[in-house]
């Protein structure tokens, strides 16, 4: 998921030119910190994933799908 957050979140990395065709099978919010991201404990199942962009620059994330099979991701801006 690491390559469709960075082009959705920041519009850069290797799908910076297919996101629009390649990663729009998950909803996004943005959030302002870290600490804003979901925890666990809540209903669905969580990831949270840290990884580094095309700048060699860290951002934070998370994945989860509902009971209804939609991706669900929270990106810190």
């Amino acid at each position: 998921h690491r390559d469709c957050v960075q082009c959705r979140a920041f519009d850069k990395g290797e799908k910076k030119e297919t996101c629009s065709q390649e990663c729009m099978h998950f909803n996004m919010t943005r959030v302002e910190s870290r600490d804003k991201l979901p925890q666990p404990g809540q209903p669905d199942p969580l990831s949270h994933c840290k990884e580094k962009d095309v700048d060699d620059c860290w951002f934070y994330f998370t994945y989860s799908v509902n009971s209804n099979g939609e991706a669900n991701v929270h990106v810190v801006e």
